[in-house]
């Protein structure tokens, strides 16, 4: 977990493998939920292809503050996903106080690769 001694930059937090896929169910794609962790005193946000991602009626902003380790989460949800989700997604200290995360490439109707520090790809 991130804490204030060791969160020197934004993290992109993924489920339980490297790897994740976008998968269909009854003929359409699931939801996309993707975090992104930092110290408390960021402003995270995400980015998809370079543009800041904004709530909308599909897509969920939540920011959760963990005051034990001192760390924020923003967790994205897009809901009713399709291929105009694919792209590369990044998330970005708005206050710049920390370094922005890697970036993560989500392919449609395939896995999503994670390239950089965290995973060999």
């Amino acid at each position: 977990m991130c804490t204030i001694d060791t969160c020197a930059e934004l993290q992109i937090l993924e489920a339980k493998t490297s790897e994740l896929r976008l998968e269909k169910e009854n003929g359409e794609y699931k939801d996309l939920t993707l975090r992104c962790v930092g110290e408390s005193k960021s402003r995270p946000q995400w980015k998809h292809n370079g543009v800041i991602v904004n709530e909308t009626l599909d897509t969920i902003l939540n920011t959760a503050v963990n005051r034990t380790s001192r760390s924020k989460t923003l967790t994205m949800t897009r809901q009713s996903v399709t291929e105009r989700y694919a792209g590369s997604y990044q998330c970005v200290d708005t206050a710049f106080f920390q370094s922005d995360s890697d970036i993560l490439t989500v392919v449609a109707g395939a896995r999503v690769n994670y390239p950089g520090r965290y995973h060999n790809t």
